[in-house]
């Protein structure tokens, strides 16, 4: 019998939303997805359970991690190996800082030592199964040729397919609807006893396939999903079963009434909908040391946002360098997108920004 986990989409980062910092100086946010990781970790060593898949998207940037965030999250990610747990760990498109045929940059290099990488099209056998990986690609028809080719050397009863993508048609956390031109039906599904994905944070299943979700609550776009890590078992018979494992994380709440005795701050980040003439009512029900940006956000109807100008505050910046240095520091990033920056600085000249 073999038995491992399935986590994906943490994207770990020092968010801004609710983005407290403790007395080290560490992000909330940043400790709640780090929190629900060492939960995983609880979870394998609790069920001697030595394999664990990660599919896609550790950090939230593309192309600069903050040390804290690296730092951090390697600390987290070794105790997996210092506890006899093998870890997999699959590149997604937020991993990805550029990739081709010649060159490959991600931020999964920093996790060679302790997990093994997965950033191209590959097959393992694992405990008697084929697991068969696909990280994230640009080139749709690319990787469904690798994935062919690869289909082609399964030779075990049971066999598994783990990738980091999105079907067309799917709709993201967000509400937007997936344009991708990729189709379950080219997964070739019944090669498969079950295919896995990373990607879309909602857990979603369709047929044998299953979108794995995020390990914990990242914004108010997943508020009421069930989050958690799969526990997959297959058997002496290459029956493979699964199962969703609840992780307990701090979770995201819309609140439209003001009954304290039903508020739990320490178990929810709030958003409080409120009309104009409810404000100032609603700071007298909330105690002073629940504030604003760290414990809950407020909306108000009918309110359009508003810059004030304050007098006494001096701004220490100035809009044209802070653009210009912007530009500089990121000439790879124009390059790849094939943008002239002449014109875009053109443009920004245009409308003020310089």
């Amino acid at each position: 019998m073999f038995k491992f986990i399935i986590i994906s989409d943490l994207h770990l980062d020092n968010h801004n939303v609710f983005g407290e910092l403790d007395e080290n100086g560490i992000n909330q946010r940043l400790k709640d997805g780090l929190n629900a990781v060492e939960k995983v970790l609880k979870y394998a060593k609790d069920k001697a359970i030595k394999h664990v898949f990660f599919l896609g998207d550790l950090f939230e940037t593309k192309r600069k991690i903050a040390t804290d965030v690296l730092s951090l999250t390697l600390q987290t990610f070794r105790k997996f190996k210092k506890n006899g747990i093998k870890l997999y760990m699959l590149l997604g498109n937020h991993d990805k800082f550029f990739y081709n045929d010649k060159m490959a940059i991600h931020s999964l290099e920093s996790f060679r030592d302790i997990a093994t990488i997965i950033d191209t099209p590959t097959r393992m056998q694992l405990k008697g199964i084929d697991v068969v990986w696909l990280p994230f690609s640009d080139y749709k028809q690319g990787m469904l040729n690798a994935l062919y080719n690869i289909i082609d050397n399964c030779d075990n009863a049971a066999k598994l397919l783990m990738l980091h993508d999105d079907l067309g048609g799917i709709k993201y956390d967000n509400g937007f609807v997936s344009s991708s031109p990729l189709r379950y039906s080219q997964l070739s599904p019944k090669d498969f006893n079950y295919i896995f994905s990373g990607h879309i944070h909602k857990h979603t299943v369709f047929r044998n396939f299953v979108y794995v979700g995020s390990l914990y609550q990242k914004d108010f776009n997943e508020e009421g999903d069930t989050k958690g890590l799969i526990e997959v078992t297959v058997n002496k018979a290459n029956e493979v079963k699964w199962k969703q494992v609840p992780i307990t994380s701090k979770k995201f709440k819309t609140v439209n009434s003001f009954d304290l005795k039903k508020l739990n701050f320490n178990y929810y980040y709030y958003r409080f909908k409120v009309k104009e003439a409810e404000v100032d009512n609603l700071r007298q029900l909330i105690p002073e040391k629940y504030q604003i940006g760290k414990d809950f956000i407020l909306e108000v109807e009918g309110v359009s946002d508003k810059i004030e100008h304050v007098d006494n505050i001096q701004n220490n910046f100035n809009l044209r360098d802070i653009t210009k240095q912007f530009i500089s520091d990121n000439d790879i990033i124009y390059r790849q997108q094939k943008l002239d920056k002449s014109l875009i600085m053109h443009i920004l000249d245009k409308i003020g920004a310089l």
